[in-house]
Order: structure tokens, then C-alpha cells, then sequence
């Protein structure tokens, strides 16, 4: 079978993007195949600076072939974007990028070089932008499965933009969007404010706590589902839905604590709501108080009818009555019908009221809510940012799934990098790894330690990935230099040093150990601990 990536090396990490390995599909019965080079940009500008550039195509068939061109940003997974809001994609990389065609016929066996231009806004916040330049056999749509259906390879674009970062912001409100709710499913307004010049995506978490401060739910608040625009504040709405039950009504609370930027900033704030259930109540009103009271005039409604029929039948001399006065049997009633009237009275009174207030409630657009599935931020969070006990310099960290069991080496590389294929993972790296955290006095430093299986894959496939995404592994955001070739303990490595003292990415071979390292040190006492120094 033809390969139609013969330079796998030149645009593989563009195909692995989007999770296959070749640029290959079918329209009818004829392969559509197609290569573009360069693979990736990797520029420095400043803020209102233009830059020029352009795509090279080359069609492999021998047919014509028209193709289409797209621009969407990456996400924190470098996943592509593609149902993005209309005001964060107004201010983004991706619609910056200008093409002067957006499709193109390209004769068989050539290529046609296409050119595209960059223009930054002056207001343009300092720091990383990563977009992805799309090119397929078929326009691009809003919707995924659709973007999987074509032949499509893609073009990174990263772009550093200088300028000082100034981050800064705050929950400007969190509320529940009523006061009181019948049942445990509330929806909660958090409104966001970013103060700073550059994006922010806070993550975190919404906790429910009832009446005794025990625990009833959470909402686990995810990096990738926020994103405010410098200068701007958001809303975003989050639904939790609770255990139904009598027991759980009263005062709750619900706080909020988010986490944002770097350095790490923290911002929290509470809300209280009560659940009352309406219709329990009025159900137990009917059992233990209407029930015994419409028993207690039926009986002694029957009496009177009885003493109605005595007085047929006798004279009331006659009757062994003391002190005896007929009493109208529709008296008997009264005080019940009264008291249901009330009762009709206030339950169409309450349904009244609740219709005018849903009807007069503004209309939200709902942010999906948000996988427990732990992405990288949080293993960062959960395992790397604490402070190791007894002052350990060294210790292995065991990272966990959700379920409690340990997670296999290729699931956790797919928590870091999404659009890896989970099959050719699991070809090319064992299950079982090493996690492990240097500490010193810059801070805590990750490292992994992993088996590799195929070692004709770590130079063409996981090197250019593991360069262009270090700062991944890092628990905060790291800025690091050119990637150059090292040696340590006569072992041929790749390292690239950070902005902040301590971070140097360090990654190496060792038979047949892949050593990964955020910090030079952690780095040599991992090789140590395989016993690469005699």
C-alpha cells in the first residue's frame, strides 16, 4: 500500500492532531492523498506587528484535487476548537490568520504554493497563541464527526507574543438563580472578571454543602469549558441536580473556589438557597391533618343523619336524649369547607405565583458541564503541588484513576495530549510506569519514567510532540527555549531550559527506559534510580 505521507517526519505532528497518521481518505472509489509542508511555525511578535508567510501542497494524485482551508485555535489539550464562542474566536489567533482563497484546485502531481498573512492588534495579550491551520478534501463543519469524516491535515501555528503579563481577576458574583427550589436541582450563575491583558481559563470546583455541612454534591469546574477575555467579565451557568429526598430540604450552601493564572492566583465565594419541598409537605398536611379531620366529621356527620331518622321516627319526648337540639346537618361542614377552601385557595395561589416567576426568568445559554475525568491540570494539582513529608527530595508518586486503580502509562498520556491515537500508545509504551517528583527549593518538579516498546517511533513521532508541548508537564505555565542536544551520564539527551529558576525539560533514552524530566536534577537522579551511573 502506497504511503501518502512519505516525510512522516516533516508533518507528523500535524496528523496525529487530529488522530490518525496519514492524510489518506477516499471519494468513491479514488484514494485522495496530499502532503503540506511546513508542519509547524513557531515565531515571536509583538503586539500590532504583522508577519507573512505561507503553505506549500502538493497533490500525490493524479487527478485534480480541490481542497479547503480553515483556521481554528487549539485548546489546552491541543484539541481543535470547533464550536467556539463568536467573541473568544473574534479575539484569537486563528482569526487572524488571513488566506486570500479559501479553496483551490490543484492539478495532479503539482503543487501550489499558498500564501496567508498574520496581523496582531495592538491590544493583543503577551504569551503563547496556538492555532491550527486545517487543510481538506472537504469544507470544515461545526460539528467533530464530521471534521473525522474528510481528509484533513493541519499546519500548527504558535506564535509568543512579547509584553508584560499582568494577570489579575475575580468571581464578580456567584448566586443561585432562585432562592428557593422544590427539589435538589439548582442552577448557579458565576460571573467571571478578568482584570488582566491576558486570557484566562480558571478551573475549580462548586462544592453543596446542606444544613449540618455535610457534602451533597459537587461540580467539578474544568479550564477547558472557561475562558475570559482580558478587560472582560463572563457568566456562565452550572446545573446540579441532588439526591431526592424528604430528609435533604432546609438551607444549603454552595461555595465556589477557582483557581487561575500564573503565578497561581485562588478566588472562592459562597451562596446559600433552600430547598423546600412543597408537594411533600402539602402531602403529609393532607395525611396527618385533613385525613383525620375529614374522618372526624364524617363521623360525626352520620350521627346527626342518624338522629335525623330517630327524629322521623319518634317524638323527641320520646328520644333518651338529655338536653337535645337538632342540629342542621350542613352545619357539620362548614368548618371543612372552610378549611379546604383555604387550602385550594393557597395551592392555586402558589401556582400562580411560580408560573409569573418562570415566565419573567432571563434566558441563559448553558455551559456543558464539565468531564470528572482528570486532565492534566488536575493530575498536576492533585499529585505534583504539594509538599512532600519529612523534607523528600525524591519520592515516586502513584497517580490514580478514577475508579481507584492505577493509570496505565498511555491513558495518561492521552490526559495530557487528547489527540494521541490510544492504539498506537498502547503499541508503543508498556502500562506500568514510573511517576516521580523532584523537590527543591525552586519547587516541586514531575518526572515519568516509562517503558518504550518501539524505539523507531521516539524520533520521528514522540520527540517532535514531547518538544513542541513540554510545557504540558509542568503543574503552571513555563516558558522554555529552544530544544538542544545533551549528554548525561554519556547518554544522548534533548533538554530545553524554562524561565524560572529549576525548570529545565530534560528527556532521554535509556535501553529501553523513555526518562522524562521538568527539572535537570530530578532528571540525573532518575537515570540514577535506573542505574545508568555504575
Amino acid at each position: 500500500m502506497k504511503k501518502t505521507i512519505p516525510k512522516i517526519n516533516a508533518v507528523i505532528i500535524s496528523a496525529i492532531l487530529l488522530g490518525f497518521f496519514s492524510a489518506f481518505s477516499t471519494f468513491g472509489n479514488e484514494p485522495i492523498a496530499f502532503t503540506v509542508t511546513p508542519s509547524l511555525f513557531k515565531i515571536n511578535l509583538g503586539p500590532g506587528e504583522n508577519w507573512n508567510s505561507g503553505l506549500k501542497i502538493f497533490n500525490n494524485n493524479s487527478t485534480d484535487l480541490t481542497i479547503h482551508i480553515s483556521t481554528v485555535n487549539l485548546n489546552n489539550e491541543s484539541v481543535p476548537v470547533l464550536n467556539e464562542d463568536s467573541e473568544i474566536y473574534g479575539h484569537s489567533l486563528a482569526n487572524w490568520i488571513k488566506f486570500r482563497d479559501s479553496t483551490v484546485t490543484i492539478s495532479g502531481k503539482q503543487s501550489v504554493f499558498l500564501p496567508f498573512s498574520l496581523k496582531l492588534p495592538a491590544d493583543t495579550s503577551p504569551g503563547s497563541h496556538v492555532a491550527a491551520i486545517l487543510i481538506g478534501n472537504q469544507p470544515l463543519s461545526e460539528k467533530t464527526q464530521e471534521l473525522k469524516s474528510a481528509s484533513f491535515i493541519s499546519s500548527i501555528l504558535s506564535v509568543r507574543v512579547s509584553g508584560e503579563k499582568r494577570v489579575g481577576g475575580g468571581i464578580k458574583s456567584f448566586i443561585a438563580e432562585n432562592n428557593f427550589y422544590q427539589e435538589p436541582k439548582v442552577k448557579f450563575l458565576l460571573n467571571f472578571e478578568n482584570t488582566g491583558n491576558v486570557n484566562l481559563s480558571p478551573s475549580g470546583e462548586i462544592k453543596i454543602f446542606n444544613y449540618l455541612g455535610e457534602e451533597r454534591g459537587n461540580i467539578l469546574l474544568s479550564a477547558e469549558a472557561l475562558s475570559v477575555l482580558p478587560q472582560k467579565s463572563r457568566e456562565f451557568v452550572f446545573n446540579w441536580e441532588g439526591e431526592n429526598s424528604g430528609i435533604g430540604m432546609g438551607r444549603y450552601k454552595a461555595a465556589v473556589a477557582l483557581t487561575f493564572g500564573d503565578p497561581i492566583q485562588n478566588a472562592a465565594k459562597e451562596t446559600y438557597f433552600w430547598i423546600i419541598p412543597i408537594n411533600l409537605i402539602l402531602g403529609s398536611l393532607v395525611i396527618f391533618f385533613l385525613l383525620p379531620l375529614f374522618l372526624f366529621f364524617a363521623v360525626k356527620t352520620i350521627k346527626l343523619y342518624v338522629h335525623k331518622i330517630m327524629e322521623k321516627e319518634f317524638s323527641v319526648s320520646d328520644l333518651p336524649l338529655k338536653n337535645y337540639q337538632p342540629v342542621p346537618v350542613i352545619s357539620a361542614w362548614n368548618p371543612l369547607m372552610i378549611i379546604m377552601a383555604i387550602c385550594l385557595l393557597s395551592a392555586g395561589a402558589g401556582v400562580g405565583i411560580r408560573y409569573a416567576v418562570e415566565s419573567r426568568k432571563p434566558h441563559f445559554v448553558d455551559v456543558p458541564k464539565p468531564k470528572l475525568q482528570q486532565t492534566a491540570s488536575i493530575i498536576h494539582q492533585t499529585y505534583f503541588l504539594s509538599v512532600p513529608e519529612n523534607n523528600n527530595r525524591f519520592n515516586e508518586v502513584e497517580i490514580l484513576k478514577e475508579d481507584g486503580g492505577q493509570m496505565p502509562f498511555p491513558e495518561l498520556l492521552r490526559r495530557f495530549f487528547p489527540f494521541f491515537d490510544k492504539d498506537f500508545l498502547s503499541r508503543t509504551f508498556d502500562d506500568d510506569f514510573t511517576a516521580f517528583r523532584h523537590y527543591d527549593a525552586d519547587g516541586s518538579w514531575p518526572g515519568y519514567v516509562a517503558k518504550i516498546k518501539d524505539h523507531q517511533v521516539l524520533a520521528p513521532v514522540i520527540a517532535p510532540i514531547l518538544e513542541n508541548y513540554a510545557g504540558k508537564f509542568y503543574p503552571f505555565q513555563e516558558d522554555l527555549g529552544e530544544f538542544k542536544n545533551g549528554n548525561v551520564f554519556g547518554i544522548k539527551t534533548r533538554y530545553a531550559v524554562g524561565s524560572r529558576p529549576g525548570a529545565s525539560f530534560n528527556y532521554g533514552l535509556f535501553k529501553d527506559y523513555l526518562v522524562i524530566s521538568t527539572n535537570f536534577e530530578g532528571f540525573k537522579l532518575a537515570l540514577r534510580s535506573l542505574g545508568a551511573v555504575p
